[in-house]
């Protein structure tokens, strides 16, 4: 089987999404090709007059071709053209696009009336996608709720490379911080109330892994938080890593009920207790001992303050963290990225009939 993979960027999503799934069963021996969003014939296709698509490329040895956080008019008339031709199409999808909050920059362009989307792209596009491709794989169970079925979807939970266990955690004293920006999610610190800022005045380090724009007016601070810029990716754990605590608010909305456990996860793989909203992706790595959940800003400040001063208790927590994640790392799931895909040509060519897989999921 011959597998084409086109990551929908260069940064975490496309990374843990695809890039390093792949790069793992490349190394097993599987046959897998990645696309990088910067070539410059991906995906070229010939409209007629009308602007209808009659023909698209794909290369002539394609089993099956996965794509990411599609939302292209473009793309839904190619996939039948594709399919036609024996190619089973595959879309991943690790974010709600119909329920994203105004303020974050991805509302504008994707919502089917707003003055700033392009024609090309929205979000009931990338719903009508994951109704016309051969299946669908999703990070969430709420993401498959929404945009397959269990016969034509299947949930491939967020993982982390193996060797992010291995770097050393050396935190900085007292330094209590999240790893994000509001830019994209405008609404989720909010939710600590005033918990940071009471931290901040007692003399705590509030850190944002990440640029410091808008934070202190999110997390109702005094003062301006230690920042630390834009991260690369190669760098985002041990930057995490330097926390003492780290926070992961989620505001309880529709789009948030669908976020995977990803920012809880790196924090467990840094090494770094953390305190979590009780959305239902946090709660599934709480049960395995990962870090402890606030549902007020009481909790918040209560939950924070104890991890912060109680040496033994950090410390066991990040052990405990670190021993909760470890089976969660891309080198041992990959084969549930390939199995997906094997999935999809079956569906697509006929062979068996679409079945639920039967190895245990993550």
């Amino acid at each position: 089987m011959k597998v084409y993979v086109y990551p929908a960027d260069l940064e975490g999503c496309g990374y843990y999404r695809l890039i390093w799934p792949s790069i793992v069963l490349r190394a097993a021996g599987h046959d897998v090709k990645i696309v990088s969003p910067r070539h410059p014939n991906r995906v070229v296709g010939t409209p007629d007059g009308a602007g209808n698509l009659v023909s698209i490329n794909a290369p002539s040895d394609a089993d099956v071709m996965v794509f990411q956080r599609v939302a292209s008019k473009m793309m839904l008339q190619a996939i039948p053209i594709w399919r036609a031709n024996g190619i089973a199409v595959v879309t991943d999808i690790d974010d709600d696009f119909a329920r994203v909050h105004q303020a974050n920059p991805a509302w504008l362009a994707l919502h089917p009336t707003s003055g700033g989307n392009t024609d090309e792209y929205d979000w009931n596009t990338a719903h009508r996608i994951a109704q016309a491709v051969t299946l669908v794989t999703v990070s969430t169970d709420a993401l498959l709720r929404r945009y397959a079925s269990p016969e034509r979807g299947v949930i491939l939970h967020n993982c982390i490379p193996a060797k992010a266990l291995e770097i050393p955690h050396v935190e900085s004293p007292n330094a209590i911080g999240w790893g994000g920006t509001v830019r994209s999610h405008p609404d989720d610190p909010q939710v600590t109330g005033s918990a940071m800022a009471r931290l901040q005045r007692e003399g705590f380090k509030f850190t944002i892994v990440g640029p410091p724009r808008k934070v202190k007016e999110t997390f109702n601070l005094d003062e301006e938080p230690i920042a630390t810029g834009t991260v690369p990716l190669h760098r985002w754990i041990h930057e995490l890593g330097r926390l003492a605590v780290g926070i992961a608010p989620l505001n309880d909305t529709a789009f948030n009920e669908a976020k995977s456990w990803l920012k809880m996860l790196e924090y467990a793989a840094a090494g770094v207790p953390c305190v979590a909203s009780p959305r239902a992706e946090y709660r599934k790595l709480h049960a395995r001992g990962v870090g402890l959940l606030a549902d007020s800003p009481r909790d918040w400040y209560r939950h924070s303050k104890k991890l912060l001063t109680d040496d033994v208790r950090r410390y066991e927590m990040s052990e405990a963290g670190r021993a909760a994640v470890a089976s969660l790392t891309i080198e041992d799931n990959a084969w549930r990225w390939w199995e997906a895909w094997e999935r999809a040509l079956v569906i697509q060519r006929g062979m068996l009939p679409a079945q639920r897989s039967t190895r245990t999921q993550v």
